[in-house]
């Protein structure tokens, strides 16, 4: 079929034929902008105090959020769940935190009386 030297097919360029990926190998889906916001607001931070015995330990990084533990440390700090805050909110959350009557200051000024 194909009468040409090796010589000939360096010279032409002629590449061989090329094989087909397997699926498993192919990259992986692009996420649109939608897909991936989502996943970022499943993150939640928490930003109170450490509290090791209540399982709370200040920038843990939590995948969805944590509702039992959340009712679970509720019982004992009443505003707990505003110190959970999505990834998005962090920056501004921190903020808040600082500024004296702010929902947030009073929330982990909460924290730091039940030491």
């Amino acid at each position: 079929m194909n009468d040409m030297s090796d010589e000939d097919k360096k010279i032409t360029g002629e590449l061989p034929a090329a094989k087909p990926v397997k699926a498993e190998k192919q990259n992986p889906p692009i996420l649109t902008k939608e897909e991936t916001k989502e996943d970022k607001a499943e993150c939640y931070v928490y930003i109170g105090a450490n509290r090791l015995t209540d399982g709370l330990k200040c920038n843990t990084v939590y995948r969805g959020y944590p509702k039992e533990l959340v009712e679970q440390a509720g019982a004992k700090y009443a505003n707990i769940a505003r110190l959970f805050v999505p990834i998005e909110q962090l920056e501004k959350a921190r903020g808040e935190v600082r500024r004296k009557g702010t929902p947030l200051y009073l929330a982990w000024a909460e924290m730091e009386k039940e030491v």
